[in-house]
């Protein structure tokens, strides 16, 4: 199977998300607080499995 969007209701904070998968990977990339970890968390509670990779990481903390 495989899952090409996602919709959220009223998890949470968010009241409403729409999410596309590409085909390989997916990245969420959005202001502080916006909601990209209880996405996740929807999703994972959805399939109830933890495999998934995640990485948080803050763009200011990167320095070249």
């Amino acid at each position: 199977m495989i899952i090409s969007q996602i919709k959220i209701k009223n998890f949470r904070k968010l009241n409403y998300c729409k999410i596309e998968f590409s085909e390989k990977e997916t990245i969420f990339v959005g202001a502080n607080n916006s909601g990209k970890t209880t996405a996740m968390d929807a999703l994972i509670k959805f399939l109830k499995r933890k495999e998934f990779k995640t990485q948080d990481f803050t763009i200011s903390n990167w320095k070249n």
